[in-house]
């Protein structure tokens, strides 16, 4: 707790800077930037992460690591974004996109120095494509949002830099397509479908997604990302799927024979207006639950910081068939009679989000989340680990908004992990976060 104390008067000295600015605007092409400065500023009373907390498994009681805590002081979930509007052509209303942070891939701060990794970090792509506009039609082209999940409508709000447990939480390199069919004044349709990039590029086959949401905008309630303004939210239900496949050496077979595997999963998301706003506009005293589930096989890329510590592959000296497969850690692996599978998942989180009276500008999240590894049981955990099958989070934020652009947050998040010998490992984490909007 005197971590906690810290970290309050921390902020009082350390307030961070949302809204795009029009920087040109000539011949009817605009160009935007836009962005925030966000500070973290945490403790976790294990060493068991950094900025992001995920599905990744907490250090086990009885090791260095599991009884000893850590706090850290990170910019590294700051942002800018670049936007270019060309003029409209024959309706058509197009747009390119970049958005950078600086949660780049680097070695953890057990491989280089944490001054290195906290203080110089390394720019990071978030999004970076083209869109187009027309008819009720949305292409977009180049790495953005998954339509699984319907991202990132449905994220779970809190100060810790997102995702938390069994949250679907991805970005990737795309092209998809959303149809908008409107249902009178102000009630929605949206049908989309989306090539991804291939979760294992070796299968030479992209992703295939499939969505559909409902939306009843005549009804709404306050909701906000963490960085976010906030807006009013309609009740909307939404399902998505998604189909991928894999590829692995056939065991007992030649050299060069390979096997093919389905992988796939679906998910329902929903935001329900509690408490509505009277007129739509003013969100004060407003409430807003949201909440999701998914259920499948060969989709642990969705869940930020997921291995179940099953290892990647091919393993450095491993024999075949598994140094024939090339697969990220968490998505499926050979089983103990040499087969391949696919790591079967199920998910669920739902949260609570309450926006204050209007002159307070603040709200509050709670919120719950869970992943449950379902066959975990089929697999060999990689070296000098053990597998485990359900991290999941409880968590209470309470965020204010000092001005349109300056906001402050704190939050405290309970977090578990579950291994499959039946030790389960916690975490507390104490946070304070700024932003500065631009």
């Amino acid at each position: 707790m005197k971590m906690f104390f810290l970290l309050l008067v921390t902020t009082l000295i350390s307030i961070s800077s949302h809204a795009a600015v029009t920087v040109l605007d000539k011949d009817e092409w605009k160009f935007m930037i836009g962005g925030f400065a966000e500070t973290d500023m945490f403790y976790d009373s294990t060493r068991s992460y950094t900025e992001v907390e995920g599905s990744t498994a907490i250090a086990r009681t009885n090791t260095y690591n599991g009884d000893n805590g850590r706090t850290q002081f990170s910019l590294r979930n700051s942002r800018f974004a670049f936007t270019v509007l060309p003029p409209v052509q024959n309706e058509v209303k197009t747009k390119a996109y970049l958005e950078f942070d600086l949660l780049g891939y680097e070695p953890t701060p057990t491989t280089i120095s944490e001054a290195a990794y906290l203080s110089n970090p390394t720019l990071r792509l978030r999004h970076g494509y083209m869109s187009a506009d027309t008819s009720g039609w949305l292409i977009t082209v180049g790495q953005y949002w998954s339509l699984f999940g319907w991202n990132p409508t449905y994220v779970l709000t809190t100060a810790g830099v997102s995702p938390v447990a069994g949250t679907l939480y991805e970005r990737t390199s795309q092209a998809a397509a959303v149809k908008t069919i409107a249902m009178g004044d102000v009630d929605k349709i949206n049908l989309g479908a989306s090539l991804e990039r291939p979760v294992q590029r070796d299968s030479q086959i992209p992703n295939l997604n499939l969505g559909a949401k409902y939306s009843l905008g005549g009804r709404k309630s306050g909701f906000s990302s963490a960085s976010g303004e906030i807006g009013g939210e309609p009740f909307s239900i939404a399902v998505s799927g998604t189909y991928r496949q894999f590829i692995a050496p056939t065991v007992g077979g030649s050299t060069a024979d390979t096997t093919r595997y389905a992988g796939g999963a679906v998910a329902v998301n929903t935001m329900i207006p509690i408490v509505a706003s009277d007129d739509g506009k003013n969100m004060s005293n407003t409430l807003t639950l949201s909440g999701e589930f998914s259920s499948g096989s060969g989709y642990a890329d969705a869940f930020s910081g997921w291995s179940g510590n099953i290892p990647q592959l091919p393993t450095t000296g491993s024999t075949a068939p598994i140094s024939g497969t090339n697969l990220d850690a968490g998505q499926g692996g050979f089983d103990t009679s040499g087969n391949f599978t696919l790591a079967k998942l199920q998910t669920w989180n739902a949260q609570l989000q309450y926006h204050m009276g209007e002159n307070c500008h603040s709200f509050i999240t709670l919120g719950y989340g869970q992943l449950y590894f379902l066959n975990s049981t089929s697999f060999t955990p990689s070296t000098g680990n053990i597998l485990y099958d359900k991290p999941e989070v409880y968590f209470a934020n309470f965020f204010h908004d000092f001005t349109k652009q300056v906001r402050v947050a704190f939050e405290y998040a309970r977090s578990s992990t579950h291994y499959v010998d039946g030790i389960t490992a916690n975490n507390n984490r104490y946070q304070v976060s700024t932003w500065i909007r631009f």
